[in-house]
């Protein structure tokens, strides 16, 4: 075995091993990924489980199996052991992992794409995930997320002003009415929970505006408004933990209507915005 993760020494048929990562999801999504790996040097392949955002409310871990050959791995997951997230087991997204050994930035590492599915074989997400040995990784996963910045925090803090109880439900193919005052119409749009890949598009009376990347940094729309307004929001997948969940903050003067989103992949909800008699 050539992989420096792999084994401190090759005279070891079966050794426990540990790897820390970072998960990029798209440009923006970032999470901490570990595996927990007993490794076959005789058979070159290995067994053991994977730990998704550990100690976070979403902590997931997944029984995964893999084999290795040359500098070059694969692995999958194929069952929950354990879950805090509130998605059903039906939901989950499993990875399969294809990478390899590189030298970057002056260090040894592991890195691969993944794609995500469902058990029925349908794809939920992808993206790629970097691997150093636990005693570099510790360091280096340290410094990442504490230089990088939380754009959910900040958005959080700007949208928290404007946010008045809690959200309304809507869910596919729901039509809701506003009955609006103003001269402008204005709303917010952001992800509902973990931002999770989700992928809206944004039509209005018919015409495409924006195909969304939702993540908890808002996408902020304003226009005049002088006619009937049908606002429609059509979800492009289920992101990585569906179903495809986002907010939308209306503001009209003082007013303030504020609807929860849940859908499913190609399905879709209609606000209409009429002026008020």
């Amino acid at each position: 075995m050539s992989l420096f993760l792999f084994y401190e020494s090759t005279s070891i048929a079966q050794s426990s091993v540990s790897f820390e990562g970072i998960m990029h999801i798209g440009k923006k999504e970032s999470y901490p990924y570990v595996l927990k790996l007993k490794m076959d040097s005789i058979k070159n392949s290995f067994v053991g489980y994977s730990i998704f955002n550990p100690n976070k409310v979403d902590e997931t871990k997944s029984l995964l199996t893999g084999k290795i050959k040359d500098k070059r791995l694969e692995f999958k997951e194929y069952k929950v052991i354990s879950t805090k997230s509130k998605q059903g087991l039906d939901n989950m997204c499993y990875i399969h992992f294809f990478g390899e050994q590189k030298k970057l930035l002056g260090n040894d590492m592991i890195v691969g794409k993944f794609v995500g599915y469902y058990n029925n074989g349908k794809k939920c997400g992808e993206g790629t995930i970097n691997f150093l040995n636990k005693e570099k990784a510790n360091e280096r996963l340290d410094s990442f997320f504490r230089n990088k910045k939380d754009d959910s925090i900040v958005s959080k803090s700007d949208i928290k002003s404007f946010i008045q109880g809690v959200p309304i439900t809507k869910k596919d193919n729901e039509e809701t009415t506003l009955v609006w005052k103003s001269d402008s119409l204005k709303f917010i749009i952001w992800d509902n929970d973990k931002v999770d890949n989700d992928k809206v598009r944004l039509v209005i009376n018919g015409k495409m505006v924006k195909e969304l990347n939702l993540t908890q940094t808002s996408y902020e729309y304003v226009r005049a408004f002088t006619e009937d307004v049908i606002i429609e929001i059509i979800a492009l997948n289920n992101g990585f933990f569906p179903p495809n969940t986002s907010r939308i903050l209306f503001l009209d003067h003082t007013d303030k209507f504020y609807f929860s989103n849940s859908l499913n992949e190609n399905s879709s909800l209609r606000f209409k915005v009429v002026r008020k008699k």
